[in-house]
């Protein structure tokens, strides 16, 4: 009777997935209700309960792991990392994936404790994607959002100075915990026409710094440069690569998981 009352409990609540913990409550939902239907009461009971916690506190965490499970050392490393990046703006960003990856953990963690579900089998693998996809989320807060890596050059400049190589090896350094990431070159131009010569410069500027890249070990595959934008100014076409008009001194270096999917690896 208790599962019942918790799962009834849990669905008079009615969660909806939008914010962090909501996602969590619906997420703990369905996984209740897979295990109620297979007649895993006890299961049922405790994500039910963790689902109404989700939604009512505001606060919940990764199960933690029985000294005896099978595969502890791979599940502590699992539940150490997850921690690590749940963190408040990639709840915030990612809701979804974020409480997807926390109820896959428990599931995992579950699965590895009672071994009573067939539903269950996949949860260690989709675990591992899903925990992939958030890294990259961070990444793209760390690096993208909220900063960029951003190479300057002195005016007409194309070689990268002690600066310029400072930064490719830090991102390189941070790069190196990653494999689901792209990396975008934006440079900041303000040109009067095709023939100016700011496009030699900023074509020769994009080539030295991918080729930086790829000698750090970036695969040339991953690597791409931003569309031009283009705004008409007295019958010509100015060619724009970012939404501001500023000195042509300057280029981004991204990271996205988003922008070309067909560059991220599984």
């Amino acid at each position: 009777m208790g599962c019942t009352s918790s799962l009834q409990e849990l669905r008079t609540l009615s969660p909806v997935a939008s914010d962090f913990y909501g996602s969590l409550s619906a997420e703990y939902l369905a996984y209740s209700e897979s295990e109620a239907e297979q007649g895993n009461d006890s299961s049922s009971e405790h994500f039910a309960s963790k689902g109404i916690e989700a939604i009512k506190s505001k606060k919940v965490e990764p199960d933690s792991i029985n000294t005896g499970s099978i595969g502890y050392d791979r599940l502590s490393n699992a539940r150490l990392a997850l921690v690590e990046v749940l963190n408040n703006d990639v709840k915030r960003v990612a809701p979804q994936k974020a409480a997807r990856a926390q109820m896959l953990f428990d599931c995992w963690n579950e699965q590895e404790n009672n071994k009573i579900s067939t539903i269950k089998a996949s949860c260690s693998e989709e675990f591992v994607q899903v925990y992939d996809e958030l890294q990259m989320v961070a990444a793209n807060i760390a690096y993208g959002a909220i900063s960029k890596n951003t190479i300057e050059f002195y005016e007409n400049g194309t070689e990268l100075d002690a600066d310029a190589k400072y930064i490719i090896a830090r991102l390189i350094a941070h790069l190196s915990k990653y494999k689901n990431y792209a990396l975008e070159l934006d440079t900041h131009i303000n040109l009067k026409s095709k023939k100016d010569n700011n496009v030699t410069i900023a074509k020769k500027r994009l080539v030295n710094i991918k080729n930086a890249l790829v000698k750090s070990g970036i695969p040339k595959e991953k690597i791409f440069y931003s569309k031009p934008k283009t705004q008409s100014v007295s019958g010509k076409a100015v060619y724009l690569s970012s939404d501001r008009i500023i000195q042509n001194n300057n280029i981004d270096i991204i990271i996205t998981s988003s922008h070309h999917p067909k560059a991220v690896t599984k």
